[in-house]
């Protein structure tokens, strides 16, 4: 299987049945072409698993003639889906089966767009917490991210481990497996696409485990060094006293402070639970940030 440039298009040799092959003008760019050649080699294996021999040949010629539209490209991939269903016997798949490589799969997930075609599969996750996600996800791309999410076995999977950033701690490297384990358990519910999941099971963490954190003489020593700018001194002045996340403390601003009650809130869209949070500050907390906001120039509630 390879693609070569021809005047209008890239041309694709596929074997789609036994000694049996044809040639495809796939009418698109490269980039396009090279992201449908997986997809399109997906779509003759099935087609020849299926033994739907009359059929196969006219669709993959379809498939080739609409390769330049996304859309048109997905509808003849759930044909060849339903065809494929048939023939086995078994209900066809849901319509989205037109996410079918593993990037388009985690990108749907990581934009939102799953939960809104799967409100009730799909968990609401924030923004950050997707953000983080599609970051981590993209690690796999260079291995996993144009081949279809059927075609993808556990020895792709075991080697889709090794581009994991080296040095990294247990716990840091097991947040990488969850979300390349969320992507595969969407793709068999709701998505329908693959029967179970190609992926190990997930390594345990040892028990007991010990995090680091500052001794109040240590802290004391941090926000008391001059040379640190202010801005620092308070902010690790903050996190130690109200154990907010550092993602969600970045975004407070002075109109999230109610200098008056002494209350502070952060944004429903900011939290992993999606749910505002509130609570009263500690007096010496209230004092550091109106000084703050004093030299900053800057008028609180």
């Amino acid at each position: 299987m390879t693609l070569t440039p021809k005047p209008r298009g890239y041309e694709l040799r596929l074997r789609y049945g036994a000694n049996k092959r044809e040639r495809f003008l796939l009418r698109c760019d490269e980039a396009t072409a090279t992201e449908r050649e997986p997809r399109m080699e997906a779509m003759a294996r099935k087609l020849s698993r299926a033994g739907d021999g009359p059929r196969t040949l006219e669709l993959l010629r379809e498939a080739a003639s609409v390769a330049s539209d996304d859309r048109k490209f997905a509808a003849v991939e759930r044909v060849v889906e339903k065809v494929c269903a048939e023939v086995a016997g078994r209900p066809p798949p849901a319509a989205s089966s037109a996410l079918s490589t593993f990037r388009q799969v985690a990108e749907a997930w990581t934009s939102g767009r799953l939960r809104e075609m799967y409100p009730d599969n799909v968990r609401k996750k924030a923004k950050t917490s997707h953000d983080s996600d599609r970051q981590k996800l993209a690690v796999f791309f260079p291995l996993l991210g144009n081949r279809p999410i059927g075609e993808i076995t556990t020895d792709d999977t075991d080697r889709a481990r090794a581009l994991i950033p080296a040095g990294i701690e247990a716990s840091s490297r097991l947040m990488y497996l969850k979300a390349l384990r969320r992507v595969f358990r969407y793709a068999v519910e709701p998505l329908r696409l693959i029967e179970r999941s190609p992926l190990r099971d997930l390594p345990q963490l040892p028990k007991g485990r010990q995090f680091w954190f500052l001794y109040p003489g240590e802290e004391a020593k941090i926000l008391g060094c001059t040379s640190l700018p202010l801005l620092y001194r308070v902010l690790y002045g903050f996190l130690a006293r109200n154990g907010t996340r550092i993602a969600e403390t970045l975004k407070i601003s002075v109109d999230h402070v109610d200098f008056n009650a002494g209350v502070i809130r952060l944004e429903a869209s900011w939290t992993t639970t999606q749910r505002a949070r509130f609570w009263r500050l500690d007096p010496d907390v209230l004092r550091a940030l109106e000084s703050l906001c004093n030299l900053q120039g800057l008028t609180g509630k």
